[in-house]
């Protein structure tokens, strides 16, 4: 009997397919102008949520529609670790400054998020598609692009950056992100685990990242090579059925057996509701 491919393997269409996944997901550092145009309606949903009843009247459900309609600001954070980070920071203070009109609003054209450690967060006045078509923006645009490139800078959406923050995590940390692609919380713990690299090998920590499917792993790859850490390791399972890992530990004579991880992150596929595309 022939051999049997599975999915993810090594054939002339397994790479083809991974090579458009890829592309893809580069859209994501703001190459968008392929994509169709956002649609900001869905008849099924509406009707599910007012099935709800936590909408009171019809003057709340428009606003409700609305702030779903309306598209999310474009957030990044500076990798803390890049030798520059403090200069990108103070490069930074220059757009922090600026405002512009957009649909008739003055807005700020980047706002530091005061709640990210090292003030290394940032908001931007506008979405993601918009940078590249707005005068005003079109320096900070140009840096965000060489930055992002570069890997010292991490698009991501701030509600995003909140799972790995509020885990508490320290450098000596194992820990798992379960449902891991395409990679930007990942690598955010993986900035702080890979600092215990100057410790010695009992006190480093390690970052296991899963996700079940084989070609978001590779995104998940792409996304944390620029860090270049051994304490990465990255699986496909699923979630749900992933290997029970555990150490043992002695204490007083008795040997017990203990979790293996520090800290499990699984920010699991959500519906998408409020960012319909």
């Amino acid at each position: 009997m022939g051999k049997r491919h599975f999915k993810g393997g090594n054939t002339a269409e397994d790479k083809k397919r991974r090579k458009e996944t890829a592309e893809k997901w580069r859209s994501v550092r703001g190459d968008e102008s392929n994509r169709n145009p956002w649609v900001l309606e869905n008849a099924r949903m509406e009707a599910f949520y007012k099935a709800q009843k936590f909408v009171n009247g019809e003057e709340d459900w428009a606003s409700f529609i609305k702030h779903l309609q309306s598209p999310l600001p474009a957030c990044f954070r500076i990798w803390s670790d890049y030798a520059f980070a403090d200069e990108l920071r103070n490069q930074m203070l220059d757009f922090a400054g600026k405002t512009m009109i957009l649909d008739g609003v003055e807005i700020s054209a980047a706002q530091q998020l005061k709640w990210y450690p090292g003030g290394y967060g940032y908001k931007l006045g506008t979405d993601r598609r918009s940078i590249r078509k707005l005068d005003g923006l079109n320096d900070l645009h140009k840096w965000m692009m060489q930055h992002t490139d570069n890997g010292n800078i991490t698009r991501q959406e701030a509600v995003s950056m909140v799972p790995p923050l509020a885990l508490n995590v320290s450098p000596h940390h194992r820990c798992l992100d379960m449902c891991a692609a395409p990679g930007s919380k990942t690598s955010q713990l993986l900035e702080i685990v890979n600092r215990s690299l100057t410790d010695s090998e009992d006190k480093q920590g390690i970052v296991v990242a899963n996700d079940a499917d084989t070609d978001r792993a590779y995104m998940l790859v792409h996304q944390c090579k620029r860090i270049n850490s051994p304490l990465l390791v990255v699986s496909t399972h699923k979630g749900q059925s992933f290997p029970t890992i555990t150490t043992t530990q002695e204490a007083e004579g008795i040997t017990r057996a203990q979790p293996f991880f520090d800290r499990v992150l699984c920010d699991v596929p959500c519906s998408g509701d409020g960012t319909l595309d």
